[in-house]
């Protein structure tokens, strides 16, 4: 079993645009964003800043998504159409391999709940639907989905991995303070036996959270880093841990333990304008 967890919290950068006419704007989405290119994205793109009334979101040229490229583009476009009250417009070809796979995981409805048709899974991927992640009662299906994915055979590690999705995703809800809630999709390859877990929000972000308890916390980076260390949580400081629930400030922990053991890989990040702090493990 491979294991790839990706989680990031978005804030508004500015976009990789253009402008068609007053109060419209399109937004051309890469032709490719496979695994690869995860940190390449993070590094060079540029979320829009200045929103429109109308906003255009082109794939028809796009081959290949990743299920965290789907992810994001999913909690940005929630985002702009709940909080800012942009109207949404996807432009795909429903006939292309990535026009069936946004329909299949879900992203369609999520801006155009018109009864479709059925697509078929194409040969080759067993991809999971998108999840918005708002209360805690959200949580259970998302996980249990991802469990139907995963072929572990081992009851004790099964445990283990759904006890951290749980908690990763309790972070959105509990922490994250995001007005649209969270995203999640997962997605397994046969091909090579990877299952890739995908979650964004649009909150506060790991630094604004933990600061209250941890104010050396000075930048983004260092948040993140310190994420990931064990009993470390936004509930509790550090002279709190003899009064610290037993779980509590373990999900980072064990789903980068679990995922990096697995074989596969977490990746952590907050996209701010100012500063990108991505975190990878392998």
């Amino acid at each position: 079993m491979l294991l790839w967890i990706f989680q990031a919290a978005l804030d508004t950068l500015n976009g990789t645009c253009q402008l068609d006419r007053m109060g419209s704007s399109t937004i051309k989405v890469p032709a490719s964003l496979p695994d690869r290119d995860l940190v390449k994205f993070f590094e060079a793109w540029r979320w829009l800043r200045q929103t429109t009334e109308h906003v255009t979101f082109d794939f028809r040229a796009v081959q290949y998504l990743a299920p965290w490229a789907v992810t994001l583009f999913a909690a940005y476009m929630l985002w702009l159409v709940e909080k800012r009250g942009v109207q949404i417009e996807v432009a795909r070809d429903d006939a292309t391999y990535l026009g069936r796979y946004l329909d299949r995981t879900g992203f369609i409805e999520l801006f155009d709940p018109k009864p479709r048709g059925d697509n078929p899974r194409a040969e080759g991927d067993v991809s999971g639907r998108l999840t918005r992640i708002q209360h805690s009662r959200d949580i259970p299906r998302f996980a249990a989905d991802v469990m139907d994915l995963l072929v572990i055979g081992d009851k004790n590690l099964e445990g283990a991995v759904k006890y951290s999705l749980v908690e990763l995703l309790r972070n959105v809800v509990q922490h994250s303070r995001s007005p649209v809630g969270g995203v999640a999709l997962a997605q397994f390859f046969p091909s090579n036996g990877l299952v890739e877990v995908a979650v964004a929000d649009f909150g506060i972000g790991v630094a604004t959270a933990l600061r209250p308890r941890y104010g050396d916390l000075d930048s983004d980076l260092k948040a993140l880093k310190f994420s990931l260390l064990p009993h470390v949580s936004g509930t509790f400081g550090r002279s709190e841990y003899s009064s610290m629930q037993d779980n509590a400030g373990l999900g980072l922990f064990f789903i980068k333990e679990i995922a990096t053991r697995a074989s596969g890989g977490f990746f952590l990040d907050r996209i701010l304008s100012r500063c990108r702090s991505p975190i990878t493990t392998t």
